[in-house]
């Protein structure tokens, strides 16, 4: 399993490990863009501007006014906030 993994858990109890996902309402733009733009050596620096990215490409349809990020650090129970 990779270092860093996002959990989707469905009400029946079914889970789904990520390496890298998107989920709300334009999410196939998202995971389409993370597909191409992914891979496991990315720094953290590189990721967190992926995500920013993808962000844009899923907000372009959406109204949303305002976003925020939050990076989970492994062994700690700090969230910094991006």
């Amino acid at each position: 399993m990779a270092p860093y993994v996002t959990f989707q858990a469905s009400c029946g109890g079914a889970y789904f490990a990520w390496k890298a996902t998107a989920m709300g309402k334009n999410y196939v733009n998202g995971k389409t863009f993370l597909e191409k733009r992914y891979n496991m050596d990315l720094e953290l620096e590189d990721a967190i501007h992926t995500a920013i990215l993808t962000l844009k490409v899923i907000h372009l349809t959406c109204s949303c006014f305002s976003t925020s990020l939050a990076v989970l650090k492994k062994h700690s129970r700090i969230c910094d906030t991006v």
